[in-house]
């Protein structure tokens, strides 16, 4: 291969920096840049300074000292934009600045020039106040604001800086009490709560302790009504072995048939008496025995509602059955509620857990019938639900068999969500 174009292959191909090389290479650029910005504003300052002494009569000596200054600094500006170049393009804003001071200061040095020739009775004041407001007019950007008024608007921006900040740090205050004041507040309702829970505890023990003597006297009860039917049995099958041998006497026929009758009589009362014992037995028995049987079972509670109209009516009957119809006060019906509700449900009531009253928790319970409780919020989640159901197999049986459930549970809502 010819050494032409293994040279032209070897141009052709593409010199990347490594990770490390480019951030240096972005940390030069960005110092050159630096540099670039703070000679350049130097030059401005002397450059309106220098405008500025011109529109008075200065000396010879004044005038070359003026020149030589503006021409340093404007080669200053120009040795760092060419160390710019040598690393990176400038961009348009740079390439700006630097026109302009090779602009201002060739005319600046005109005008130096120029009065340094002229007689000192040849100076005309309006005619250099004529002259600078044009170069002012032509360099906007240069000229534009005075050191004194660039100082002023900086003092400006400090102190809306300032004011900014001092807003912000109130509104993080008030933020911050409103805070504490919450806490202060959840802190008493759980102290609240925890006191109603062991009052709770304190009165299960009071019913176990009741519930333990009643048995005691069931016990009792079913004892002695044992012991008396025994009696009555005994006493109406045992003999006296003390009495003289049975001889049957000879009553009237009348006489006769009253005292049967009497005898009669007051076996049927001890039998009654016997059974109203033991049915009463049988009564507190079955009672105390179903008592014990509930206490064993899991306390139910409401299901926990995120905001899905298809489980609101569910949630709604829970909660009023299992807390709302125990006669609490409204502040425990409403931590109750916020224990219960979370997502779009808890976003859309939040705002009611900090009251305290009856008309707190049935605002809160209106909005969420408003939200997610009527009948067309219903119908049109049992829609969104059948919309998003995913396709299914004509072979997958799970599947279809959750489908058909999904449309028997459709057809069983109907009646109470009208139809669709």
């Amino acid at each position: 291969m010819s050494e032409p174009a293994a040279d032209m292959r070897k141009g052709t191909r593409e010199r990347k920096l490594t990770e490390k090389a480019q951030v240096n290479l972005d940390d030069e650029i960005h110092r050159r840049t630096v540099k670039m910005e703070s000679a350049y504003e130097q030059w401005r300052k002397c450059a309106y300074e220098i405008r500025k002494t011109l529109l008075s009569e200065q000396s010879l000596e004044h005038l070359q000292i003026l020149a030589i200054d503006i021409q340093s600094r404007h080669d200053a500006v120009m040795k760092i934009y060419d160390l710019v170049r040598s690393v990176c393009a400038p961009n348009r804003e740079v390439v700006a600045k630097v026109d302009n001071c090779g602009a201002v200061t060739g005319e600046l040095l005109e005008n130096l020039m120029r009065r340094r020739l002229e007689a000192p009775e040849e100076f005309d004041a309006a005619q250099e106040r004529s002259q600078m407001r044009g170069m002012k007019s032509d360099h906007p950007s240069v000229f534009g604001e005075s050191i004194s008024e660039i100082s002023v608007r900086s003092a400006q921006s400090h102190k809306s800086s300032v004011a900014s900040l001092r807003a912000r740090a109130e509104a993080e205050k008030v933020e911050k009490i409103f805070a504490a004041k919450a806490l202060e507040e959840e802190q008493v309702q759980r102290s609240k709560l925890m006191q109603l829970q062991m009052e709770l505890e304190e009165e299960k023990m009071k019913l176990e302790v009741i519930q333990a003597k009643a048995a005691v006297r069931v016990a009792e009860e079913k004892s002695r009504a044992l012991e008396a039917a025994d009696d009555s049995v005994r006493r109406s099958v045992t003999l006296n072995p003390l009495a003289e041998s049975f001889e049957p006497v000879t009553f009237p026929v009348g006489m006769n048939s009253s005292v049967l009758a009497d005898s009669k009589s007051q076996g049927q009362d001890v039998q009654v008496v016997a059974n109203q014992h033991i049915s009463e037995l049988s009564t507190l028995t079955k009672a105390f025995s179903d008592s014990m049987a509930a206490n064993r079972l899991p306390v139910p509670v409401p299901k926990m509602f995120d905001g899905d109209p298809l489980h609101f009516v569910e949630f709604e009957r829970s909660f009023q059955t299992l807390i709302e119809n125990k006669g609490i006060q409204p502040t425990e019906k409403l931590y109750y509620l916020r224990q219960y509700v979370s997502g779009p449900a808890r976003d859309a009531i939040e705002g009611f857990f900090f009251g305290t009253t009856e008309e707190a928790y049935q605002g809160a319970w209106k909005t969420l019938r408003d939200r997610f409780g009527q009948q067309f919020k219903v119908r049109q989640a049992f829609r969104d639900r059948l919309d998003k159901w995913p396709k299914t197999g004509a072979k997958d049986s799970t599947a279809l068999r959750k489908f058909s459930d999904f449309l028997k549970g459709c057809l069983d809502a109907i009646p109470y969500v009208s139809p669709f």
